[in-house]
């Protein structure tokens, strides 16, 4: 049924992953970004295709979950792990990152959509804002703050974008929003795995069981998903008691509640995975990070689209199962 809803014919013919959204295109007229960054591409430059990184999806089951908290502190703590790691805000229209990071980009995600192969390295490091890691390395890819990028943009163009970036960082994280249309579903299609967050309450329960049913009609396989209760351990230990049996057959990773940690002087700017390193917050999502670094490590483990393959591949060191469609 989505599938015919959508308009999700999966494209086969490997190599040429941006062709699987080119009938997703937004009605309207132009929908390019801005076209006043100049840098003119180079062939030694140029993406190598078969390095592509995989891509990390961030969703939230519904909204006020903490969906952009989880993404931002997963991202620190893949990168803190050694995994040259960008953050992707793919919520346009309400972006957050920017706010957890305590600062904006001088150059928006704008300045890459739409410039398909004339997109180089030196014009993706342009655009990605550094975000202190310790030794690590962590950047991000931020909309403008005021959601100019809803209307000059779409999901569609973010994952064409996608594809040619994707062998410039060794692990995408994507922070999504959680409207259900064909273009987050061109993004969800291109990632490896997909963070599913929730809170334990009755409607929380009840969207992420939602969400599952339609990952199933997509022809997800059951571990491209991981479920992930968000703020556990607070006053809704009754729900939470009875998850394992909600998600029958499923694990469900746990991430602590840190409300008294969020806001806090030494956490502002700065992930709490990294400013609060010994916290249970921080504990809970560095056991996430690794089973997702791991997972993507495993030569077995392939992202499940109906009609994916998949091909091992090496991103700077950092092995990882690249989609072939």
């Amino acid at each position: 049924m989505l599938k015919k809803i959508f308009g999700l014919k999966q494209k086969q013919q490997a190599g040429q992953t941006g062709e699987r959204s080119q009938s997703a295109d937004a009605p309207g007229a132009d929908h390019r970004g801005s076209e006043s960054f100049n840098l003119q591409p180079s062939l030694a430059l140029e993406p190598d295709r078969s390095a592509a990184a995989p891509l990390i999806g961030v969703l939230g089951a519904r909204g006020g979950v903490g969906t952009s908290t989880i993404a931002f502190n997963l991202a620190a703590s893949l990168a803190a792990s050694g995994v040259d790691t960008t953050i992707v805000d793919a919520d346009f229209q309400l972006p957050d990152i920017a706010n957890l990071i305590g600062q904006e980009a001088e150059h928006s995600i704008l300045e890459l959509l739409g410039r398909g192969a004339k997109t180089d390295r030196l014009l993706f490091q342009a655009c990605r804002l550094e975000i202190p890691c310790g030794s690590g390395s962590l950047g991000g890819l931020l909309p403008p703050a005021d959601g100019e990028a809803a209307i000059k943009s779409n999901l569609t163009e973010l994952g064409e974008c996608l594809d040619h970036i994707s062998s410039f960082s060794s692990l995408f994280v994507i922070d999504l929003p959680n409207h259900l249309d064909r273009h987050l579903v061109t993004i969800l299609d291109r990632c490896a795995k997909i963070v599913l967050a929730f809170e334990a309450t009755i409607s929380g329960v009840a969207a992420c069981q939602q969400w599952l049913s339609i990952f199933a009609e997509l022809g997800y396989e059951e571990d491209r998903v991981m479920l992930v209760c968000n703020r556990s351990g607070s006053k809704h230990k009754l729900v939470e008691d009875q998850l394992p049996a909600c998600f029958v057959g499923r694990t469900t990773w746990k991430v602590t509640n840190a409300s008294s940690l969020v806001g806090t002087p030494a956490q502002q700017g700065v992930p709490l995975a990294l400013s609060s390193p010994n916290s249970a917050y921080a504990r809970s999502v560095a056991k996430l990070a690794a089973h997702l670094q791991g997972a993507l490590i495993d030569a077995d483990t392939a992202p499940a689209s109906e009609t994916a393959t998949s091909k091992k591949s090496s991103v700077n060191g950092f092995s990882s199962v690249a989609l072939s469609r």
